[in-house]
């Protein structure tokens, strides 16, 4: 007898629509935590700077109390989560859109929204996606467009013995890199970035949890934070040019002390570029493209 859940894919789209809306401040204090954890030497930032673009997502932290927190950190779902039967949860794509700079001192209003949510069988199991698309208002209107894919999986089985690995998806590297820095992904790096975004879930930070529980070989890289290096690797080059759209998508984790590349490689007009990063065996884990004016 399988102990895999049922899936009840149309249970689950009735909280399509679904939405909740929030409004906050554009403090300077979570901004200069952003850089330091970016390793940047720069001045408290003060009213009417620009923010990073994707800095929005530390805007609006999760406020679920302690109460409503599951054993992996992450809040309790089926209120406007929808109630996916499979434990892990994977970040495995986004498109935003930067339509207008956020400002320190400003006063912003995010609307998340339920896109759709759709099954398939993958080669590890059940598979559920659920889309998440957060709308960021500033003073002078919308700001931001965040299209986010999230993913469930089942629960890693401890008993399970031990076979021949398939062979893996061939991934191939998007280009040639012309930027290329190197990370090496500290457990302290991991544990200040989930500090920074309010983020619990114990795959970043409790060796223990991650490869006892959750079947992992260490302590996984986040997967927004892997966005926020492609996207600051293209700011550190072009530091003039303002980005309007970034797209990603995540293939494959990073681990806590491999060291990996983030590269990139512009178009010949400057306005795109290619971005990606590479695990400590050359291998690209996310890909995506930026585009700037």
């Amino acid at each position: 007898m399988s102990d895999t859940p049922e899936i009840d894919i149309d249970h689950l789209n009735k909280w399509k629509g679904k939405s909740e809306e929030r409004e906050s401040r554009v403090e300077a204090t979570p901004i200069a935590l952003f850089n330091a954890t970016l390793d940047y030497e720069k001045p408290f930032p003060k009213d009417g700077d620009v923010i990073p673009p994707i800095c929005y997502r530390q805007l609006f932290p999760p406020l679920a109390r302690q109460s409503l927190i599951k054993e992996d950190g992450h809040i309790q779902l089926g209120d406007f989560f929808p109630p996916v039967p499979l434990p892990r949860r994977m970040n495995g794509g986004s498109r935003l859109s930067f339509l207008k700079p956020l400002h320190v001192g400003e006063k912003v209003r995010r609307v998340n929204s339920v896109g759709d949510v759709t099954y398939k069988e993958g080669r590890s199991g059940p598979l559920v996606f659920v889309k998440f698309i957060s709308e960021v208002f500033g003073e002078d209107g919308l700001a931001v467009i965040d299209d986010q894919d999230i993913i469930y999986r089942e629960a890693a089985d401890p008993n399970k013995k031990e076979t021949k690995p398939s062979k893996p998806k061939e991934i191939k590297k998007p280009g040639e890199a012309v930027w290329r820095r190197t990370i090496t992904p500290t457990p302290t790096l991991l544990f200040r970035y989930s500090a920074l975004i309010f983020n619990a879930h114990r795959i970043h930070y409790d060796y223990p949890y991650v490869t006892g529980v959750e079947g992992y070989p260490g302590l996984i890289f986040h997967g927004p934070l892997t966005a926020v290096v492609l996207l600051d690797l293209f700011h550190r080059e072009n530091p003039e040019k303002n980005v309007t759209q970034f797209n990603y998508r995540a293939d494959a984790p990073l681990f806590a002390d491999n060291p990996f590349d983030v590269c990139g490689e512009p178009s010949s007009d400057g306005k795109t570029a290619k971005v990606w990063t590479e695990n400590h065996k050359g291998n690209p884990t996310m890909t995506g493209t930026v585009e700037a004016s």
